[in-house]
Parts: C-alpha cells; sequence; structure tokens
C-alpha cells in the first residue's frame, strides 16, 4: 500500500513540474506585439504647447499678458463646435495671425487705417476638437493684455481655410445668429456660366437689438463674387443676392454685423438659376431683327446687364420703353456702335445713324431687400423719319421776314435744328408754340449765332408761347435748337418774324 501511494505522489509531482513549466514558458515567451491602436488624425494627449507660448485658457474675466519684445505667442486647445473671440484694447492697431497645428496660416488680420474705428473682436470657429491653435501678435503696437473668450456652441463655422460644404441647390440651409458679430461660412460647388441665388428668410429680432445682415458670394480665397448688404433688418422678411459663377467651389457668407448679441435665427434657399439667357457685351448681343416690336429678358444678378444688336432703318426715330415692375428700374442705354455698354445716359429713344443699333439694359444695383430676379419687356416703335435736322450741320433752313413751321418731337432725347439768316442791329422774334397745360411746360430753346455764342434775350409768356426776342449783334446764320423736358413730346409751331431795326 505504501508503495501505491509513493507512486501517486511521484506522479502527480511530475505533472505539477510540467503544467509549472508550461506557465513560466508562456510567460517568459509571450506572443507577438500588435502595438497599440492609435487615430492617425487625433492630436496629441495631452496636448502639447508650444515652447515659447502663452497658454490661453477660457475665462469671461482672466486676461494673459504678455512679457518682452513682440512677436507674441499664444495657444489654445479648441474645442470642436465652439466659437472663441480675441480680444483687447488697441487690438485693432495690431497684425496678428492665426494658425493650425501644422503651421498653415487660417487668418491674417492687418491693422486698421483709421485708428478711431471701433476695437477689433476676432471669431474663430469651426475648429478641430482637442488641436492646439497658435495666435502671433507681430506689431510693437500691439497690447499686452488680451482676453480670450468661448463664447459657446457655433452653428457654422467663421473660418475660410475651414469651410465645410454646405447644401446643394434647392436645399434649405439653416442657421442662428449666436454672438455678436456672428459670421458663417458654407461652400457649394458651382458649374461656370450658372446663375446662383440666395434667398432668405429672417425673424424679427428683438426690438432694442436690430441685426445688420450682410449676405455674400465670394471665392474660396475670400474675393467677393458680389452681393447686397443688408441694413437693419428690424423685421420677418425675404432677402437675396445673386452672382454668375466662374466655376468651382464658391462659398455663401451670412454675417450679422451688429455689436449687440442677437440669437436670430434664418432660413435660406440655394438656387441653381442656370445660365444668362442675354449676353452682357456687344460681341455677345442678342440679334433682333428688323422691325421688331418686343423681347423678354432677366436681370439675374444686380451687376448683369444684356445687350441687343437691334436691325434700324437709318434716321428714323424710335421709342424705347421697359417694363419691369416695381421692384426694380430699367435702365436703358445706347449707341450706333459696339460701345453701347459704355454709354451713360438713359434714354427712353433714339435715332437711328446705321443700320444696327446696340442697346444695353441694367437694373438699378440692388434695393432694400436685395436682389431678386427681374423680369423685363424691351418694347420700340418706329416712329418714322426725322422731320427736322438734329445739328447746326443738318438744320433746316427758314428764310424771309416771317416765317412759321411745324415740328415735333417724338422722343425726349430728340432735339430739332433750324437756322435762319439775321442783320446786325435788327431785332428778331422766335416764338414756339407748345402745350397749353396749367404748369406750362415751355420748350428748352437756345438762340446761338455760328460761332456758338448765345446773344442777350428777352422772354415772356403769351398763351401757349413763350416770346423770345433779341437784337442780332451780327449779321450772319443763326441757329434754333428746340428740346423737350424729360417724360415731354408732342407737336409744335415755331415762328419767327423780323421786327425791324
Amino acid at each position: 500500500m505504501a508503495t501505491v501511494k509513493s507512486l501517486r505522489f511521484v506522479f502527480c509531482a511530475g505533472v505539477c513540474l510540467l503544467m509549472l513549466e508550461g506557465c513560466v514558458s508562456k510567460a517568459s515567451n509571450p506572443p507577438p506585439d500588435a502595438g497599440t491602436v492609435a487615430d492617425a488624425g487625433a492630436p496629441p494627449y495631452p496636448p502639447v504647447i508650444p515652447e515659447g507660448h502663452v497658454l490661453l485658457t477660457s475665462s469671461e474675466t482672466q486676461s494673459f499678458r504678455f512679457t518682452g519684445v513682440p512677436p507674441y505667442r499664444g495657444a489654445f486647445v479648441a474645442q470642436a463646435g465652439r466659437h472663441y473671440d480675441l480680444f483687447g484694447s488697441g487690438l485693432e492697431q495690431c497684425s496678428l495671425i492665426l494658425r493650425d497645428p501644422s503651421g498653415a496660416t487660417l487668418g491674417r488680420y492687418t491693422p486698421y487705417s483709421d485708428p478711431s474705428y471701433r476695437p477689433r473682436r476676432l471669431h474663430w470657429s469651426g475648429l478641430a476638437g482637442g488641436a492646439v491653435y497658435t495666435v502671433e501678435l507681430e506689431r510693437a503696437g500691439c497690447p499686452s493684455e488680451i482676453f480670450f473668450v468661448d463664447r459657446g456652441p457655433d452653428d457654422h463655422g467663421d473660418l475660410l481655410p475651414l469651410v465645410t460644404p454646405g447644401p446643394t441647390p434647392g436645399q434649405a440651409l439653416t442657421g442662428v445668429s449666436e454672438h455678436s458679430g456672428d459670421l458663417d461660412l458654407t461652400s457649394f460647388d458651382t458649374v461656370a456660366g450658372h446663375i446662383y441665388s440666395l434667398g432668405c428668410t429672417f425673424a424679427p429680432p428683438p426690438p432694442s437689438f436690430p441685426p445688420t445682415w450682410d449676405l455674400y458670394f465670394q471665392s474660396p480665397t475670400g474675393v467677393p463674387y458680389g452681393g447686397t448688404s443688408l441694413v437693419s433688418v428690424a423685421e420677418s422678411g425675404d432677402y437675396y443676392t445673386a452672382f454668375e459663377s466662374p466655376g468651382g467651389v464658391a462659398v455663401v457668407s451670412i454675417s450679422n454685423s451688429r455689436l449687440e448679441p442677437s440669437p436670430v435665427p434664418y432660413s435660406c434657399t440655394l438656387r441653381d438659376m442656370g445660365t444668362d439667357d442675354h449676353g452682357d457685351t456687344a460681341p455677345a448681343a442678342t440679334v433682333l431683327a428688323a422691325d421688331t416690336a418686343s423681347v423678354q429678358g432677366k436681370l439675374e444678378t444686380d451687376s448683369d446687364s444684356d445687350v441687343f444688336s437691334l436691325s434700324v432703318h437709318p434716321q428714323h426715330l424710335y421709342r424705347v420703353s421697359c417694363d419691369i415692375g416695381s421692384l426694380h428700374a430699367c435702365n436703358v442705354t445706347g449707341a450706333a456702335s459696339e460701345d453701347a455698354s459704355t454709354a451713360r445716359t438713359v434714354y427712353t429713344g433714339f435715332k437711328a445713324s446705321q443700320s444696327l443699333h446696340f442697346l444695353h439694359v441694367y437694373g438699378d444695383r440692388g434695393g432694400a431687400k436685395g436682389w431678386l430676379e427681374a423680369r423685363y419687356t424691351l418694347e420700340f416703335e418706329d416712329l418714322g423719319e426725322d422731320d427736322h435736322g438734329d445739328s447746326p450741320a443738318t438744320a433746316t433752313l427758314l428764310t424771309g421776314t416771317t416765317q412759321e413751321v411745324q415740328g415735333r418731337l417724338s422722343i425726349t432725347e430728340e432735339e430739332d435744328f433750324f437756322s435762319f439768316p439775321a442783320i446786325e442791329g435788327r431785332r428778331y422774334r422766335v416764338s414756339p408754340a407748345w402745350r397749353e397745360v396749367a404748369a406750362q411746360e415751355r420748350l428748352f430753346m437756345s438762340i446761338k449765332d455760328a460761332q456758338g455764342r448765345e446773344p442777350p434775350s428777352t422772354y415772356e409768356r403769351a398763351g401757349a408761347q413763350w416770346i423770345h426776342t433779341f437784337t442780332a449783334p451780327t449779321t450772319g446764320a443763326y441757329f434754333i435748337s428746340l428740346a423737350a423736358s424729360a417724360g415731354t413730346r408732342g407737336d409744335y409751331t415755331l415762328q419767327i418774324e423780323d421786327l425791324g431795326p
């Protein structure tokens, strides 16, 4: 029996030794380590503050004092979705750079040229959570004490290098002005040559803080494409802006530029309006056949203009009218050559000097509600040949001691010229009969000699006539020009009498 027990002990001890050897072997020879799995895009933790930088931590009351000579350097650890303010007395006279963790510049701010300008308050949002951003104050005149404040959540970022894609055309873009000076930036892809419009609805703000909103389209580098500044949006309503895209990515900028806080929501819709309906230059002008009665068009942006090439009959007078509704003004300029787009006189008619006439239509460059697409109808009326010349060289010649001639001013821009011989020392009476109305409008008339000198004259009203009397200072040809005041036209009778010495 003792022998059996001894064998059992030896067997059990051997098993235990084998098991112990296996345990020791596993402990002393672990399997290969796969390494620590880390997020390659995550910032190091804990964040590393660059050497020589003052750590900025958010506080409503805490300020940070820099010492030494510029540049002053600060650093802060951002939280995602938060908005940060940096401000201090004299900051507006400072050059400042904001950099991301890689050292790339996110914002560069130069001093205000006007020292009386309001104090600068910088706003930063759209930053990556846990990342370290640095601030450099470069100018010797910078304040040595600044405040760094976390203003809370921000629904849209305000730094162009960090702008995020927003809604595509047709989708809603919503946001809130959470703080003073709030700026919301979103981007979208465009097609070159297409018109894009932004219509925004603003809820009424608190009565004591009516915000001032700015709506803009700009390039990713911050170059404005065109937009409308909306002043004192103190009630609910719709406001608009639009631009023609050169292609690529565009940025929508919505900002509340008032200093007071005004948590006001807004809702916008971005729309792709397609291509421009008419060309903006003479080479791209829409060609209109002779005797065209009307043409329709759209002014899609506040800088849009439409150019037309109209076939006309030389020496004919044409009346032009543009019906655009009540939101905007419709301006029409023109020329007999391709410089119609540079003409500055807005008119309602013209006299054709050759077989083509270029017309340039443009709007009033925005209004109280910004710019909303304006549809217009441009109409033409051929009034026939001009009855009298429109310059001294083409003036209608009148002879005899008493002359009476009929005429008609068909368009506001028309001017009729007459010439007659006068003798030095003799008195002449010129009386154009015009319409008889309560205010008694009168024709604009001038009398000049061949050198362009206007002799002294007197005039008085007699019924529908305004009688001009003058004494010829020299012998020779004299010229009379007649024109109507703006918006008036019609028939007239011109009389010239030789009253003797």
